[in-house]
């Protein structure tokens, strides 16, 4: 189920993913894919250089924020710590998936800010929902 709603939403409605650090230049869809080794869905995103002369280019596992979300119910926050523990692949790009995850689940409405780091699920079945536990 998540893979067809941010399918639809990506980039049909959402383009580009906001840093968590305020006033910096956001991360941009590039592309749907499937992973060569695992056969599953990626979500492929990029941004800027600091200089703004290279595009880095990175990955999301949908599988993993899936992982993240089901590991995630139980106590109803999502954290930087658990982004690591659940989307290891995600994270071997960088902590920018992170944020893209974040974002990404913020217009789904699905979690809110509590802090540098720290999100609360404020919509626990529809979380559940996108994990495919329902």
């Amino acid at each position: 189920m998540l893979e067809q709603i941010l399918v639809r939403s990506i980039p049909n409605r959402l383009e580009m993913f906001p840093k968590l650090t305020p006033g910096k230049d956001p991360y941009h869809f590039q592309s749907w894919d499937t992973d060569e080794n695992t056969g599953e869905p990626v979500l492929r995103y990029w941004f800027w250089s600091r200089d703004r002369t290279k595009k880095h280019k990175k990955r999301v596992f949908v599988l993993e924020v899936k992982r993240l979300l089901r590991s995630t119910c139980g106590t109803g926050f999502i954290s930087r710590d658990a982004f690591r523990e659940y989307c290891p692949r995600t994270d071997s790009d960088g902590e920018c998936g992170f944020a893209v995850i974040i974002a990404i689940l913020k217009y789904l409405r699905v979690v809110r800010s509590l802090g540098r780091g720290m999100y609360q699920i404020v919509d626990q079945a529809k979380a559940r929902q996108l994990a495919g536990d329902v």
